[in-house]
Order: C-alpha cells, then structure tokens, then sequence
C-alpha cells in the first residue's frame, strides 16, 4: 500500500522495479492501483491488463481493469473484463458470498440502461 500523498514517488518506485523484473504481475498491479488513486484510470486500465496477462488465476487485475474502464465511459470492454474476473473466482470463494457478482451487476447493465433513456 502506498503512503497517502506519496503516489507520483511510488510510481516513480515501481518504474525503476519494473525496469529490473519486467513483467512482474505482482509490481503491476500495485502500479495499477496507484495510478486509480490518482485518477489515471486510463493507464491504470491498461497497467492492469498486463498484470493480469502474468496474474492470470487472479481476478483482481481483471476486476479493477473493469473499474477503470467503467470511470473511462467504456462499458462494453468494462463488461468482457468483468466477465474474466468472474470467470476466474468461483463466487463462493469470495468472502463466502456473491460479492462480485453483486458489485458487477449495476456496471454490467448501465449500457442497455443508458440506451433505455438516450
């Protein structure tokens, strides 16, 4: 976790540490959620992504991927990352409940909802 404030020096941090471990899933997707606390979700999506090509039996990159995207109005590329996400995690191993499912489901259909109302 990243000291409050100190987001830009973190990134900074895990630019020098990528340098040494390309590819390092694990360094990405802290990169990933930095870049969210700034509000850089266009980079976050993208950092997630490839945190999630070397995480792959994580659904975590996958779901913040999804997050990010829905903040960047891209639904439909929201909903397929969402989709690996719950593919990933049987819903039961998640703190016991449907929580995932229960998140995803209000961003999975803001696309049909915003077509009702358009």
């Amino acid at each position: 976790m990243v000291p409050l404030g100190q987001y830009e020096d973190a990134l900074h941090l895990f630019d020098i540490a990528l340098g040494k471990e390309p590819g390092n899933g694990e360094i990405l997707f802290e990169k990933g959620k930095t870049l969210v606390s700034l509000d850089r979700h266009d980079e976050a999506q993208e950092i997630f992504r490839l945190s999630f090509t070397q995480l792959s039996d994580n659904y975590e990159p996958a779901y913040l991927r999804a997050e990010s995207l829905v903040v960047l109005g891209r639904y439909e590329e929201a909903d397929m990352a969402f989709d690996a996400a719950l593919s990933l995690t049987p819903i039961t191993t998640i703190s016991g409940s449907k929580k995932v499912k229960r998140l995803c489901r209000p961003v999975i259909m803001m696309p049909q909802l915003l077509r009702m109302i358009a």
